[in-house]
């Protein structure tokens, strides 16, 4: 409205469909990932991504492998230049809870380079989840629980944790 937020807009198909479709996130030029459960995923749930083109959105984009598995996919975070994600996944053989912090780069191809567990301290034996960056992209965000916090803990790490992971060349 005139004075802050309009009233909500349900966003017809191609995005949502008869599935579950959440976590929403942006790149500065409006290309939106999500995590759904549409039919022609790996898993229960998967990360897509739908490009803003023409005032709408275009039939969402299946990650592929390098990034979903026949495990749980969701609460992704991509950056604003769209150059990397972190998502969290479920029940791999790698992790060190139930869920952990994964994170991909894309590369200049256009692909993205094998989801990489993003290890201590972001991840741990309870389970982590809605990663988010902070406006200035120093600090990166996100959930924990455990058993002594059932609901949730928030917790910071210096962003600096995503160079860190960066391969040296993504080409």
């Amino acid at each position: 409205g005139k004075n802050g937020w309009s009233e909500p807009v349900y966003l017809e198909k191609p995005v949502n469909t008869g599935a579950i479709e959440l976590y929403p996130t942006f790149t500065e030029s409006g290309t939106m990932y999500f995590s759904s459960s549409r039919d022609g995923g790996f898993g229960s749930k998967d990360i897509y991504y739908s490009i803003w083109k023409n005032g709408a959105f275009a039939a969402p984009v299946h990650l592929g492998p390098t990034i979903n598995t026949v495990n749980v996919e969701g609460d992704v975070l991509v950056s604003p230049a769209g150059d990397f994600l972190i998502v969290t996944s479920e029940k791999r053989p790698d992790g060190l809870g139930s869920a952990d912090l994964y994170i991909s780069f894309k590369k200049k191809d256009g692909t993205w380079t094998a989801a990489k567990n993003m290890g201590e301290p972001v991840n741990s034996r309870g389970v982590e989840f809605c990663p988010m960056l902070s406006h200035d992209g120093k600090y990166l965000f996100f959930t924990r629980k455990t058993r002594a916090t059932p609901k949730g803990q928030i917790y910071w790490v210096d962003a600096e944790i995503i160079d860190i992971h960066r391969p040296k060349v993504t080409k």
